[in-house]
């Protein structure tokens, strides 16, 4: 079995080609979400770090029962489909380079339980995630298939990741801190991806938590998890009220305060809170607690200067109070 780190030059996503089925779908739907697929496109390009690939022959699939997706982008087809949205359709996916040397890959698969279905885009994913590298499956936003579905081949079956709208990929990055055991020196490098709302200082380190990194990574991951995606809301909801906020992240099992008024009170010990970073200082005196008596995050309310972003300050064993 490859490692992941031999897989590293294979596409990261792919388009799911059994994903253009427009049976059931008026026109204007077709529309709609051919306009959606040309954005989701268009901003992964944009991002050097996310290269889209496609299946070999992938305009050959079947997208209605008496014609290929090539012949409707191309309008050999006839359909109310606007011109422009058509070519632009076909423009961006031509763009994408077909992989010519994957090996061979189990199809048919069954996706999410269904009836076994020729996509190379899907199985290649699965081949992957089976030897432990995550690759994600780009759909056609009018295909159902969303977040991580089981995929299940003649040899095996695994998660592997559908989506349209690349916001929706932080929860795939997420995944691959376990999928392909990131080692500690890359934690940050993917953190970036995976909690996009977060800014981390450039000293963190988790030599500073007391514990090892292959014990710590995992709950460390679902705590930036939940501050990525839920102390903002929170925090404007309960207009920063820290009581308020602390019942309401609990419910999302994360433990969080900030210092307590004696340690506010203390100029020195607020010091310790206080983290240099591009020019600004942002005091780190929120704190989530990976275990009750050791091992603290410290990060910030949510800051103008960072665009309403957190900024991730200090990993620690715990601080003095």
């Amino acid at each position: 079995m490859r490692s992941a780190e031999k897989n590293s030059g294979g596409p990261r996503l792919v388009v799911d080609e059994a994903s253009f089925d427009f049976r059931g779908l008026s026109d204007a739907q077709i529309e709609h979400h051919l306009d959606e697929l040309n954005e989701t496109l268009r901003t992964l390009r944009a991002e050097d770090r996310f290269g889209v690939a496609c299946a070999p022959m992938w305009d050959a699939v079947k997208c209605l029962d008496d014609c290929e997706l090539y012949q409707f982008l191309c309008g050999e087809y006839p359909s109310n489909v606007d011109r422009d949205t058509l070519l632009l359709s076909h423009t961006q996916l031509s763009r994408c380079p077909e992989w010519d040397d994957i090996p061979d890959v189990d199809t048919p698969v069954s996706i999410d339980g269904g009836e076994p279905v020729m996509t190379l885009s899907a199985a290649y994913a699965l081949l992957m995630v089976l030897e432990r590298y995550g690759v994600a499956c780009v759909v056609f936003p009018g295909s159902t298939r969303r977040g991580h579905l089981v995929v299940r081949g003649q040899h095996g079956e695994g998660d592997v990741f559908f989506f349209h709208d690349p916001a929706e990929l932080s929860e795939f990055w997420r995944r691959l801190f376990a999928l392909e055991n990131v080692p500690e020196f890359s934690f940050f490098d993917l953190a970036e991806h995976a909690f996009p709302n977060l800014v981390f200082h450039s000293s963190l380190s988790f030599g500073r938590f007391d514990g090892a990194y292959a014990d710590l990574r995992d709950r460390v991951v679902s705590i930036l998890a939940g501050l990525n995606d839920r102390f903002i809301d929170e925090y404007r909801r309960c207009k920063g009220m820290p009581g308020e906020i602390q019942a309401a992240m609990g419910r999302y099992h994360i433990d969080l305060s900030p210092e307590s008024p004696n340690t506010r009170g203390s100029r020195q010990l607020m010091r310790l809170r206080d983290v240099f970073h591009d020019g600004h200082t942002f005091r780190c005196e929120w704190h989530a607690k990976l275990e009750r008596h050791r091992n603290r995050i410290h990060f910030s309310e949510p800051s103008e200067i960072l665009a309403d972003k957190i900024f991730i300050g200090i990993f620690v064993a715990h601080l003095d109070t």
